[in-house]
């Protein structure tokens, strides 16, 4: 009796940790704090017969995983890894986004493209910062990688001051896309820093 009731009681528990795991809402971004490596870059050469054979390996200069700049007629917009002043102890890297004119944006192309559902709501989560030069906003949304259409958009409230701040926007979908991409664009001139991103599906 005793044996089924161990059994029955770590059936449970085991359920319940699942249950749990499974209610966690999931990560819509790729590489959401930064942490995520550049995979190398392996050169092929081939054989005069066309045999092909790997060598040698580089990192892609200026990439960041999952996420790229979308550079307005104007800006000169530039991303890179920060690893000072960071958020805390935990975070060993952040987004350095800095540019001198004009409006910058850049995006995340999540992790094979972000589904979005006409009518459904999505969280984002993020910390920023900026220098003092930035007295601009930052505008979020989801938008068609294709021909730029806009599913979704909002402001970041409040000014992004020199101190990590944390920001909360949900905004909901108006139209379908199985491969959308997140989307900031910062309407003034300066440098931002980044950090702790998260887009789910809210509640």
């Amino acid at each position: 009796m005793k044996k089924v009731f161990a059994y029955v009681t770590l059936l449970w528990f085991g359920l319940t940790i699942s249950y749990a795991q499974s209610s966690q809402p999931i990560e819509l971004l790729k590489n959401p704090s930064f942490e995520e490596e550049a995979k190398p870059i392996r050169n092929r050469r081939f054989g005069p017969n066309g045999e092909g054979e790997l060598f040698g390996a580089r990192l892609p200069a200026g990439v960041i995983p999952g996420w790229i700049v979308i550079n307005e007629e104007e800006s000169a917009a530039d991303i890179e890894i920060s690893t000072e002043n960071l958020l805390d102890t935990t975070q060993h890297k952040a987004l350095r986004w800095e540019f001198e004119k004009g409006a910058a944006t850049i995006a995340n192309v999540g992790l094979q493209g972000i589904e979005v559902v006409n009518g459904r709501q999505y969280t984002l989560t993020l910390w920023a910062r900026a220098d003092k030069k930035y007295k601009g906003k930052i505008q979020v949304g989801l938008q068609s990688k294709h021909d730029g259409i806009w599913y979704a958009q909002a402001k970041i409230k409040g000014k992004i001051k020199k101190r990590w701040k944390k920001h909360t926007i949900t905004f909901t979908a108006e139209g379908n896309d199985a491969k959308a991409r997140l989307v900031m664009t910062a309407d003034k001139p300066g440098t931002i820093y980044l950090d702790c991103m998260s887009l789910t599906i809210a509640d």
